[in-house]
């Protein structure tokens, strides 16, 4: 049969090993939360992320559709300097080209009595 004092001293070494167990269950339940708290902190900035990427495109979309509209209008703006000077062109050429018109003398009577 075991001695007194040896009951005693496996119960200390129980109850250190129990603390020691206690200790470190408590150091992995905070280091659990704080890798909990980083890694939210992380899929927080990966959202952030995504999210401002999208914006990105999107205003880079928009910006690409006002150039677009922009060199729309600059072509359109040509286009019409080219009717123009071609309008310009024409007047000219019917000016050359075509009789001044005369006055229309007034119809004598008896041309078309035969």
């Amino acid at each position: 049969m075991p001695s007194r004092a040896s009951n005693e001293c496996s119960c200390a070494i129980s109850s250190s090993e129990v603390a020691n167990f206690r200790y470190k269950l408590e150091d992995f339940e905070a280091r659990r939360l704080e890798l909990l708290a980083e890694l939210l902190e992380y899929q927080q900035s990966e959202q952030f992320i995504c999210e401002t990427e999208r914006v990105i495109k999107e205003l880079q979309d928009e910006r690409d559709a006002h150039t677009g509209i922009n060199q729309i209008n600059q072509d359109k703006k040509g286009l019409e300097t080219v009717v123009s000077e071609e309008r310009d062109k024409q007047r000219e050429m019917e000016e050359v080209h075509l009789p001044t018109p005369r006055p229309v003398e007034p119809a004598r009577e008896g041309i078309w009595n035969f």
